[in-house]
């Protein structure tokens, strides 16, 4: 690119640079190198640019913002506008010292926490539609359960986000999911509504099964909790418990056991949490 089309240019560290040109983007890994141009630009003069952690956030004239993102994949991706930003034109950007985005667009001055929130539409290559219950393992895996079916997101060897769907193919993927629980081992459950719990094993991609059949005092399971040996679940039916064995056991599965006593004035469970002091905490309908 010639240097006089050249009008911007920013620093990622001492040998990344990303330049702005007069209607397109160019990029140079290392500062002695020919800047080469990032893919194909069909989205409009470039009026400014902001670098966040991971990303560039560009502003344009024609498609509002998009960000290119030089930390996985190098992608470049437009804003959603109908959700996000719906202004084609974008002056100016300015990152503060907090980490908010600021944009303004003709006489309208806007602010974002920038990439610390994102908004997702689609995932796997499908809209998501209507999130009904999500959960973050241990090691930042998400897991959540869409009209789609159930979809986990989890960093790759290259630090980028991946998704997949762990229930496709298993005769379990057309379930209504609405509730998450990480045991004490590892293993994920999932209730369900009316088709009682599954509980996907990591290790194996093993999915198991748990409904009245087995004692589960309610197919609908609304809400899950707990700390230890013993997973809790809230349904439809009441309060039930779940003792889970040993990782040692031969035999290992699940055990399932009532309340004693007259328990809650509802039956119905929405909502049930174990807090630090082991205590079992329900919220009803009445």
């Amino acid at each position: 690119k010639k240097a006089q089309d050249i009008i911007d240019v920013m620093f990622k560290d001492n040998a990344n640079i990303i330049a702005k040109s007069v209607g397109t983007l160019v990029a140079a890994y290392v500062c002695k190198e020919i800047p080469e141009r990032i893919g194909k630009w069909n989205y409009g003069h470039i009026n400014c640019m902001v670098l966040l952690e991971n990303e560039f956030w560009i502003g344009t004239d024609m498609t509002g913002i998009l960000d290119y993102e030089f930390a996985y994949t190098g992608r470049v991706r437009s804003f959603d506008q109908n959700v996000l930003y719906n202004r084609k034109s974008v002056d100016c950007m300015f990152v503060d010292h907090s980490g908010n985005v600021w944009i303004a667009s003709g006489n309208t001055l806007l602010f974002t926490p920038g990439e610390r929130i994102e908004f997702l539409n689609s995932a796997c290559g499908n809209p998501i539609g209507n999130v009904r219950a999500i959960l973050s393992e241990k090691n930042g895996t998400i897991w959540a359960s869409t009209q789609r079916g159930v979809l986990r997101f989890y960093s790759d060897s290259t630090g980028g986000t991946v998704c997949d769907m762990p229930l496709a193919k298993t005769g379990y993927d057309n379930l209504n999911v609405v509730s998450f629980h990480q045991d004490k081992s590892g293993r994920i459950w999932m209730g369900t509504f009316d088709k009682g719990v599954l509980i996907y094993h990591p290790s194996s991609g093993r999915v198991t099964s748990l409904s009245e059949k087995e004692g589960l005092v309610n197919g609908n399971v609304l809400s899950m909790t707990g700390k230890g040996a013993t997973v809790w679940l809230g349904t439809l039916g009441g309060v039930a418990g779940c003792l889970l064995p040993p990782d040692s056991a031969a035999d290992h599965s699940p055990r399932f056991f009532s309340l004693p006593g007259r328990g809650p004035g509802t039956n119905f469970i929405y909502k049930v949490f174990e807090d630090s002091r082991n205590r079992l905490l329900t919220g009803t309908d009445g």
